[in-house]
Order: C-alpha cells, then sequence, then structure tokens
C-alpha cells in the first residue's frame, strides 16, 4: 500500500525544490493544489519554473562577502571568528498553496 504523498515539502535549495517540482508533474500530483513546494535561495531558476517557486530569498553577495571574511580572519589566526546571521526574505509564488483540511 502507498502512503499518500506530503501535501508540503520544503527544500534545502531551489535545485532540489525544482526536482521535486518535476517529479511531483510527473506523478500527477497537482502543484499548489494538493502538494505545496517550497526553496531556499531565490536563484535565477526560481522564477524560470511554472509553477513559479515560493522560497526564501538569501543576501548572495553579502553572504559570500561574510563567508570570505571569516576565511580570512581564520587563516590569519583569528579563532574568534563566529558565525555570522543574515536576514532573508520569504518569496511567496505558486508553489504555495492553503492547508488542506483533514
Amino acid at each position: 500500500e502507498n502512503p499518500a504523498p506530503p501535501t508540503a515539502i520544503i527544500c534545502g535549495n531551489d535545485v532540489l525544490a525544482t526536482a521535486i517540482l518535476i517529479a511531483a508533474r510527473a506523478r500527477g500530483i497537482a502543484v499548489p493544489d494538493a502538494q505545496s513546494i517550497v526553496g531556499f535561495d531565490d536563484i535565477a531558476l526560481a522564477s524560470a519554473v511554472f509553477p513559479a517557486l515560493s522560497t526564501v530569498r538569501v543576501p548572495q553577495i553579502e553572504m559570500g562577502q561574510r563567508a570570505a571574511q571569516v576565511l580570512l580572519a581564520r587563516i590569519s589566526g583569528d579563532a574568534s571568528a563566529a558565525s555570522v546571521r543574515l536576514d532573508t526574505q520569504f518569496v511567496q509564488r505558486g508553489t504555495l498553496g492553503p492547508p488542506r483540511p483533514e
């Protein structure tokens, strides 16, 4: 017996979320009516697929700059270089539907 597919999938990146979207379509699962899919990154692919992918936008340039700063600090012996917290933004597009009643 096949279990019912999940009604929502949250992916670690937009490429994986796009693959899930394609797989859902191949299995006849309606997105977002039967299943919501959310990615993470907000790369250009997220707005190019149909339906457009709901995702979490990260400040990619700032993330790269901060990573380089931490790396350079650690290379120069500064062990106090800590993790960095950056602001993100949720971008709601076409792959997010309302919760289904139980």
